[in-house]
C-alpha cells in the first residue's frame, strides 16, 4: 500500500503521473490502461499494488489574486522542504514574490504583500 507522498516522490514517481488527472476520470485513466501500467510498475520496483489514485486536480483553486491562499501555501512549501532536507532555511517570501507586476494589472488582486 502506499500511503506517503514523499515515499511517492522519492521511490515510485511513475505514480504522479496520475496527479494531475490530464483532464479524464478515474475511470478513464483506468480505461486508458495507464492505471495497470503504473501498478505494473510499482509492484516491480517496490512489490506494492495500487489501490488508489492520487488525483489533486479537483482540490487546486486557480487564481491570480495574491491573498492570504498565497502566505498559506507558502509556508506550508517551506515547512515541507524543511522537513524533508530540501533546504537549509525558509525561503523568505519576498525574494520571490513581487506583487507590484499584479498590481499594475489589477491593485483589487492584492490583498496580501509578503512582510
Amino acid at each position: 500500500m502506499i500511503t506517503s507522498t514523499a515515499y511517492i516522490a522519492g521511490a515510485l514517481p511513475e505514480s504522479n503521473a496520475t496527479w494531475f488527472g490530464f483532464g479524464a476520470t478515474p475511470a478513464e485513466l483506468r480505461a486508458s490502461g495507464l492505471v495497470a501500467a503504473i501498478d505494473k510498475i510499482t509492484r516491480e520496483k517496490a512489490g506494492v499494488m495500487v489501490l488508489g489514485l492520487p488525483l489533486q486536480m479537483k482540490f487546486n483553486v486557480y487564481t491570480t489574486a495574491l491573498d492570504e491562499t498565497v502566505e498559506a501555501s507558502f509556508k506550508f512549501t517551506n515547512a515541507w522542504l524543511l522537513r524533508e532536507g530540501r533546504i537549509a532555511k525558509a525561503v523568505d517570501a519576498k525574494m520571490v514574490l513581487a506583487t507590484s507586476i499584479v498590481e499594475k494589472v489589477d491593485p483589487a488582486l492584492v490583498k496580501w504583500r509578503p512582510a
